[in-house]
């Protein structure tokens, strides 16, 4: 008896959704940066951007995610486990923002999760 290894899935099924995880913690990263609306927070929260791994989100999301990674200048090859070096790229980047570039982060960072939760709730 041969099995077919391929399965043919609608294209519901073929959509991932969005990992739970992802959400808390984009909420948690909208939260902090709306207590402290300064660069130096935004670098301090450097971490956030290290957590949140675009695979974790549906084939719809990541992208988003990933337009926000390259606006604030994540660099996914500098390692965890060195703070100074995971924030080095972000704070080159964010010591350029002006207001109008913290506002549009914010409002990158407010569409996603809105979608997001609008996914994880359909």
């Amino acid at each position: 008896m041969k099995f077919n290894k391929s399965h043919s899935l609608n294209s519901r099924e073929q959509e991932k959704k969005s990992n739970i995880y992802v959400y808390v913690e984009l909420t948690r990263l909208i939260q902090k940066l709306e207590t402290d609306k300064k660069k130096l927070q935004l670098v301090d929260l450097a971490a956030y951007f290290h957590l949140i791994n675009p695979k974790d989100l549906s084939t719809s999301l990541a992208p988003d995610w990933i337009a926000v990674l390259n606006f604030v200048g994540f660099d996914s090859s500098v390692r965890i486990s060195n703070a100074e070096m995971m924030q080095a790229p972000i704070r080159e980047r964010v010591n350029r923002f002006k207001q109008e570039d913290f506002e549009k982060l914010m409002a990158m960072l407010h569409d996603l999760q809105s979608r997001l939760e609008a996914e994880l709730n359909g």
